[in-house]
């Protein structure tokens, strides 16, 4: 069974997860979450994920989540 994972924010911590998720045979990265659109749309074509620009956006989408990565700031969290 594969793990459909979503991370929620894109900054240097976002794409780290993004990449040890991809280099797993047992995950796949499927959204992506940034405030900030273009970090959101990169790491999207990087990943060939959905890109969403806020949580409630993406919780609303009904895209199917096995896990979530919160990689944002304290602050935002």
């Amino acid at each position: 069974m594969t793990l459909r994972i979503g991370i929620v924010g894109m900054g240097g911590i976002g794409n780290r997860h993004a990449q040890v998720y991809a280099g797993l045979p047992e995950t796949t990265v499927v959204a992506v979450c940034d405030i900030i659109k273009e970090r959101a749309d990169k790491a999207a074509a990087a990943y060939d994920a959905k890109a969403f620009y806020s949580v409630q956006e993406m919780l609303d989408s009904g895209i199917e989540l096995d896990a979530c990565s919160m990689c944002t700031a304290g602050v935002e969290n």
